[in-house]
């Protein structure tokens, strides 16, 4: 008897593990790590959280709400956080502008740069983390009935 192996591997979107400060603002873009999902980038970059866009949301050249507009997405775009080659914990910070709002710098979901900053807010993006793998679930063994004389 053949055995089924099914795996699951899920992903959703969960607000939860995200802890966005008083103002809804995300003040970081990448946490512990344990399950943010990370984005890909071609070598040196280093891989970034990926965030999915809940409401239309623009991309400035700067944190600043007045710089130019170079991007606009749509809710369900996944971006991925730009940490450029990493190394430093400040890459991980968002940036802030002058009335305290988080802004952060994002890549598109395959790492090809965008050039451009996002309102880290809870209303605008949220964090995309992995679901724990289901273990396999196979059959339970049936035996083959007695032969009949």
């Amino acid at each position: 008897m053949k055995r089924l192996t099914m795996i699951l591997l899920a992903l959703t979107v969960a607000a939860s593990l995200a802890q966005p400060n008083d103002r809804g603002d995300y003040e970081q873009n990448n946490w512990d790590g344990s399950n943010l999902m990370l984005g890909e980038v071609r070598s040196p970059e280093m891989a970034g959280s990926l965030w999915k866009v809940l409401a239309y949301t623009k991309g400035h050249t700067e944190p600043n709400p007045d710089s130019r507009v170079v991007h606009g997405f749509a809710p369900g775009t996944f971006l991925q956080a730009d940490v450029g080659r990493g190394g430093a914990d400040e890459v991980l910070s968002n940036a802030k502008d002058s009335q305290g709002n988080c802004w952060m710098r994002v890549r598109d979901r395959k790492g090809n740069p965008l050039n451009c900053y996002v309102r880290a807010n809870k209303e605008l993006i949220e964090p995309v983390v992995s679901v724990t793998p289901v273990a396999p679930v196979s059959p339970p063994e049936v035996p083959a009935p007695p032969e009949v004389p």
